[in-house]
């Protein structure tokens, strides 16, 4: 297992988004691997070329990423490659006994969709998130979002140190 991340999240946030999730997961590939002096690698769909087997190419990525950063939204919850995404790295997270593996990210609150018994809902809501709801109309540059990436950077980067060191 190598150092990186694994975005998980629905093209469609993204795109409502004008590619904010996207430009997050460039900003945190940058941004932590200049702090930890090594290359870290965020995979997100994006990175699946023209006649992959994209199925296996997730797969692939996410048994190689070390930490998951879901960006939960109602579209994340109705998407079954999210939802399989997210239960693989809950199974990873247990068998590692790592529970901080996994850095949500609420990114559209759920307001307006019942998630009361949903198992995968259930589990986020015990994990401290990151909320990005009232960030997500801001430019990607502003100095609000800009200082959000870095504080996201700097807690990445303090948890891989922490997971080579143990």
């Amino acid at each position: 297992m190598s150092a990186g991340a694994f975005l998980s999240y629905s093209y469609r946030d993204d795109e409502a988004n004008k590619g904010l999730i996207t430009y997050i997961g460039e900003r945190l590939e940058l941004s932590v691997g200049a702090y930890l002096g090594l290359a870290f690698k965020v995979f997100n769909g994006r990175h699946i070329n023209w006649g992959e087997l994209w199925e296996k190419k997730i797969e692939r990525e996410a048994a190689r990423a070390y930490f998951l950063i879901p960006f939960l939204s109602p579209w994340f919850f109705r998407s079954e490659a999210c939802r399989r995404e997210l239960s693989f790295f809950l199974r990873k997270a247990r068998a590692l006994d790592a529970p901080e593996i996994i850095l949500p990210v609420r990114f559209i609150k759920c307001s307006y969709v019942d998630l009361s018994g949903d198992p995968l809902a259930i589990e986020m809501e015990k994990r401290q998130v990151d909320d990005w709801t009232n960030l997500r109309h801001l430019h990607p540059r502003s100095r609000t979002t800009t200082n959000k990436i870095e504080q996201m950077s700097l807690k990445i980067a303090g948890l891989a140190v922490q997971a080579v060191g143990s």
